[in-house]
């Protein structure tokens, strides 16, 4: 479970710490935002606009400084969320895609995979069979 969970986390852009301060304070209250509305449908120009940012100038800023788009971002949040809920007993996987604002389970079978290279079924199965127990 850490070694998933692991991966998806380096999977985040190491880019941001690189990155100048300026730029990094122009996104960071973004960030902060998206990491705490991931459940919500977020909504790129709403996000510029509280960032006073032009939408563009704020796509690529944040591209920029994060390596990633602002979807692709949340995405990361979302699978990363996921993971924990997943691990929960009596939670299923279209709960826990549902707790993270995915309603259709296909996609978040899909896009599961892509960020942890594993089924989230199979990653629960995984789990229970190297003897990982729930609080």
């Amino acid at each position: 479970i850490l070694v998933t969970i692991k991966r998806a986390q380096n999977r985040q852009p190491q880019k941001l710490l690189k990155q100048n301060t300026r730029k990094k304070e122009l996104i960071n209250n973004a960030l902060s935002y998206m990491e705490e509305h991931y459940t919500e449908e977020l909504n790129v120009a709403k996000i510029a606009r509280e960032s006073a940012l032009s939408e563009s100038y704020f796509r690529m800023l944040f591209k920029d400084v994060t390596g990633l788009t602002p979807l692709e971002y949340t995405t990361r949040i979302r699978i990363i969320k996921s993971l924990e809920f997943i691990q929960r007993d009596n939670v299923t996987i279209r709960q826990a895609a549902e707790m993270v604002g995915i309603y259709d389970p296909n996609y978040f079978t899909r896009i599961f995979k892509k960020q942890t290279g594993i089924a989230p079924g199979k990653y629960r199965e995984q789990r229970s069979t190297h003897g990982v127990h729930k609080k």
